[in-house]
């Protein structure tokens, strides 16, 4: 038996998106590889029998461990779905049975490494990235691209179950073992989320969330001894409360930080205050301001189409990044598990003003679940009602279509979730990687091995009992971080200048006094901080500003890809209101906007 890193695995250059494209000829058992640039870099193996690709970084037993993973497949000689199960963390597994001519693929419960694949009788195709497989299906027989999956895209800002933007490739969903073969596709689910609620107090919660928070890092960095070591820190929540639990780990001394932005009064100058003691290690990486406009296949390759290409930040600086770190730690996926993000919820008002304090939304007395979630979905695409680009005579059928996508996705959770407040949460983490922040991942990828804290099977199992009361207002989140740092719970928040474990009572009191102050005085500095303060630049005017997105998205309207497309859409009205949102100042077409513009793209690309 040999097993290697393969050298063929090593990663592109700077500014390039992580890839791979694997061809299985089912008739002769023989695998081809193209295309291969992915960190962390995969271990192959391959014995008189078997062939197997292991992606990520599995953790075995609390220790990243590939190797217990290889042999324990190679001695079960197949996936089997109670070893599977065990596994812990970020991995996908590619085994070939060479006597039996099947191929077998096992990823994690968060599918955290993106596969996208293609099957007929003769082969299989595996890829990471969805447009380099789309290139190579565009002439496979019974292939057509489907308009519909599109506009639940700009809906979404994403796209739910295993549905592509063509009738032939498919998504691979979390927790599955796929059996490919001459005789079609066997399925296994191997897990599914445990929605029962804890009855802990919040006081209890918080410190079992800063204990678990811990923990996950722990293991994440049990193979970190000869890695350099970096975090991804802002001004907010979630990636201090990492930096807080890094703090009582033996890497601290040695952790690398980096913070993005346009200019260093934003994100920069509140992350700076959590690293005060450790100054040397602090790096700011100013993005150009036409990052936006800049590296625009790179990012169109990272988003896949799938996701909206402009949004991308963090692709494109291992240049900056790589020489002080090659192991590299961010806090996505906590805002959404355990600061209340999505929640069903809305927001409170005083005087027709909006305050911080938000009330829970009754959905036990719905009568029609996947309708009310398509049009109250907070993550759907915002400010634009992208129903009303559906021409009449096709409005039924288009909106019908995808409120029947998702009332089967809803279909699957039933089984598992009590309540439609449960329902909510599986649509959420059904696929957590189609989520539209998955770009800020994969982008994050394209500098170094990326390890993602909430992608850990027993910090996941305690978010989905948590109660909906402790995740409101981010109440389990803000205790957790009293408890690994008090110090850094009094710090303010970049976005709200006011400290980060304030109260929604405490924040809306504060921005009413200042609002009174400012009233008085006319003194700016009394003001909310504003969006071109952040490390996101505002979309709305980046579409007025910047030449070339200027220039690409007033094309759109005569888009010949965007018409084939989507028969069904009013360019007619796409047209006056570019006009409106481009040239007469109305805001809130930003999003919609590019994100059309990246479907455009696509299609320029693969066609």
């Amino acid at each position: 038996m040999t097993i290697m890193n393969n050298d063929e695995f090593r990663h592109k250059a700077s500014g390039h998106y992580p890839s791979f494209i694997l061809t299985y000829n089912i008739n002769t058992g023989d695998l081809s590889k193209n295309n291969i640039g992915i960190y962390p870099n995969p271990m192959e193996v391959d014995t008189q029998e078997f062939k197997m690709i292991l992606f990520g970084s599995p953790i075995v037993k609390n220790i990243v461990n590939k190797k217990d993973v290889i042999s324990k497949v190679l001695l079960h000689r197949k996936l089997d779905q109670s070893y599977i199960k065990t596994i812990n963390g970020e991995f996908l597994i590619i085994l070939i049975d060479k006597k039996k001519n099947t191929l077998s693929i096992a990823n994690d419960r968060f599918s955290s490494i993106q596969l996208y694949y293609y099957q007929n009788k003769k082969e299989v195709i595996l890829s990471f990235a969805y447009l380099d497989i789309l290139k190579i299906v565009k002439n496979k027989i019974g292939f057509k691209m489907r308009g519909d999956i599109v506009f639940e895209y700009l809906w979404f800002r994403r796209v739910y179950g295993e549905s592509t933007y063509d009738s032939l490739v498919k998504f691979i969903k979390p927790a599955r073992i796929l059996i490919l073969s001459s005789k079609g596709k066997d399925e296994i689910v191997y897990y599914m989320p445990n929605f029962g609620k804890n009855n802990n107090s919040l006081r209890q919660n918080s410190k079992i969330l800063a204990s678990s928070i811990s923990e996950s890092m722990s293991r994440k960095l049990s193979d970190a001894n000869s890695k350099k070591v970096g975090l991804f820190l802002s001004g907010g929540m979630d990636t201090r409360v990492l930096l807080s639990a890094f703090n009582k780990t033996n890497f601290i001394d040695k952790l690398q930080y980096f913070t993005l932005g346009y200019s260093k009064s934003g994100e920069y100058r509140v992350a700076k205050q959590l690293t005060k003691s450790h100054h040397s290690n602090h790096h700011f990486i100013e993005l150009a301001h036409d990052y936006y406009d800049r590296y625009w296949r790179d990012k169109l390759y990272i988003s896949g189409g799938l996701f909206n290409q402009y949004s991308i930040i963090f692709a494109g600086h291992s240049d900056l990044i790589s020489p002080h770190a090659n192991l590299l730690f961010h806090g996505h996926g906590l805002d959404y598990m355990f600061q209340g993000m999505y929640l069903p919820t809305s927001t409170m008002k005083i005087f027709g003003k909006s305050t911080y304090f938000k009330t829970i939304d009754n959905l036990n007395g719905l009568s029609n679940f996947s309708s009310y979630f398509s049009n109250n979905s907070p993550y759907r695409a915002w400010r634009v009602k992208v129903g009303d680009y559906v021409k009449p005579e096709y409005k039924d059928e288009i909106i019908e279509g995808l409120y029947s996508r998702i009332e089967s996705v809803a279909d699957e959770g039933m089984s598992i979730c009590s309540d439609n407040y449960d329902l909510w949460e599986y649509m959420l983490i059904h696929t957590p990687s189609r989520h539209y922040s998955q770009t800020d991942v994969t982008g994050i990828s394209t500098n170094g091995e990326q390890r993602k804290i909430a992608n850990d099977n027993d910090l996941f199992n305690f978010y989905t009992s948590l109660p909906i009361k402790h995740r409101i207002h981010a109440r389990v989140m803000r205790g957790a971080l009293k408890e690994l740092s008090p110090e850094f719970s009094r710090i303010i928040s970049a976005n709200t200048g006011y400290k980060i474990n304030a109260s929604p009572a405490s924040l809306t009191a504060h921005f009413i006094w200042y609002k009174l102050l400012r009233t008085v005085t006319n003194n700016q500095k009394f003001s909310h901080p504003k969006a071109s303060s952040r490390t996101w630049p505002d979309i709305d005017n980046e579409v007025r500003i910047r030449p070339r997105l200027r220039e690409d998205i007033i094309k759109l309207q005569n888009s010949e890809h965007l018409r084939y497309l989507l028969p069904f859409f009013d360019f007619n009205k796409l047209e006056k209101d570019i006009d409106q949102w481009i040239n007469k100042g109305r805001p809130g077409g930003g999003l919609f906007l590019t994100s059309l513009l990246t479907i455009d793209n696509m299609m320029k690309e693969f066609l």
